[in-house]
Order: structure tokens, then C-alpha cells, then sequence
């Protein structure tokens, strides 16, 4: 039996994308029966610091090194530290393995590795993630070689493991049987532009196009 460590920026199942794929992947490893599961918050701190030091990121700092040292004790017996996410959550999941001493795997997010290039302090966190992991979990082959672009050491470690999509696209797309109306509806607790808004507009003037059935859009989630 297993200690495995889930690191996560997001939790809840009210929450973003990457709270639903931590809930469901411990799920799934703690049906395996191989597994005991443990879920731990990078961004929560147990302790509060004063304001107004001269170094106006000194109170940060010693809030995140306690953290650390708590978690370390905390969970000393993890054997495998699991994080979503190669930003700041992954650098934070990859110094608290190197604290236990434990195996570290990181497994990206889809904005992980086509945004981070475009930041200076991201691609650093995203560059330390890669070196310290593992194994690096890719989703799609343009997700590995968006990592192999800033850290192309890593070619070894990246593992893909996609999202299975079953598509014909030989035949043409029908649409038998339909009502006399339709009305699509979409949900996000927080609906930004990584939820592909703009891709659902697109498709519904697509669809308007090819059917004469009245369709409508509703969209629910915080903007």
C-alpha cells in the first residue's frame, strides 16, 4: 500500500477543471485498493505575517517556508507526490517531495503549457517542474511538445495519456430527428476565455448554417 499525495491549486467539486480531475483521479486510484489518497491545498497557509516589511514580499515568503516545513511533518510518510498543474502549484509539489524525499509526478493542465511561454516567472516554475519530475503526464501530443520546447531535457520523462475522442470524419454530419427547436446549455463556475466561448458561438452560426431548426445558447457560470 501506497501513500500518494495529491497537490492541487483548486478544490471542491463547485470549483474549476482541475478540482473535478483531482476528485475523480483520487477516486480513482482509491478504488484500485493499492492506494491510500490524500489531497493537500499549495496556496492554503497556516500562519498569518504583519504587514510592512521593508521587502514587500517578506511576509509571503515566510508564510510559504512554513507551509512547507508543516507539510514535510505532516506528511512524512508519502511515498509519491502527485500535482496538477506545472505552475506555482508544481514547483510547490516538487520542493515538498524533495523535502520528504519521495517520488514526484507531475501531471499538466492544458493552459499549463501554452501559456506559461508567455510569462517570465511562469516558464521559470514550469522549467523547474519539468527537471525536478519524474514523469511529466501529457494530455495530446502538442501539450508534450509545448513542454519539449522549454525544457527539452525532459523528452524522456513525458508520458501522453489523451482523452479518448472516437470521430468519423468521413461522413458528413447529420442531424435526423430533431425537434422543431434545440437549446444547448453549457455551465462553469467561472466562465472565462479558456472555456472556449467563442468556439461555442462559432458552432452555433455553423449549425444555424446547416439546419433550419431554431437553436439557442445558454450559457451559465460566473464571468
Amino acid at each position: 500500500m501506497q501513500n500518494v499525495l495529491i497537490v492541487s491549486a483548486e478544490r471542491g467539486l463547485d470549483k474549476g477543471g482541475m478540482a473535478l480531475s483531482c476528485e475523480r483521479f483520487a477516486k480513482m486510484l482509491a478504488a484500485m485498493g493499492d492506494f491510500r489518497v490524500k489531497s493537500l491545498m499549495s496556496c492554503d497557509y497556516p500562519i498569518a505575517t504583519a504587514k510592512g516589511n521593508r521587502n514587500p514580499i517578506f511576509e509571503e515568503v515566510i508564510m510559504k517556508e512554513y507551509k512547507l516545513k508543516t507539510d514535510a511533518m505532516t506528511y512524512y510518510d508519502t511515498d509519491i507526490v502527485i500535482a496538477f498543474g506545472g505552475k506555482f502549484n508544481g514547483y510547490y509539489a516538487s520542493l515538498l517531495s524533495e523535502r520528504i524525499g519521495c517520488r514526484f509526478i507531475i501531471s499538466l493542465r492544458g493552459s499549463d503549457t501554452y501559456t506559461v511561454k508567455w510569462s517570465e516567472k511562469q516558464s521559470w516554475y514550469f522549467t523547474e517542474v519539468a527537471r525536478r519530475a519524474e514523469k511529466i503526464l501529457c494530455l495530446s501530443q502538442e501539450m508534450a511538445g509545448n513542454v519539449l520546447s522549454l525544457s527539452p531535457e525532459s523528452s524522456r520523462k513525458i508520458y501522453i495519456i489523451p482523452n479518448p475522442v472516437s470521430l468519423d470524419i468521413n461522413n458528413r454530419v447529420k442531424f435526423p430527428n430533431l425537434p422543431e427547436s434545440v437549446r444547448i446549455g453549457c455551465a462553469a463556475s467561472e466562465m472565462n476565455e479558456k472555456k472556449g466561448v467563442m468556439n461555442l458561438l462559432y458552432m452555433l452560426a455553423e449549425f444555424k448554417r446547416l439546419c433550419e431548426t431554431n437553436i439557442t445558447l445558454q450559457i451559465v457560470g460566473k464571468i
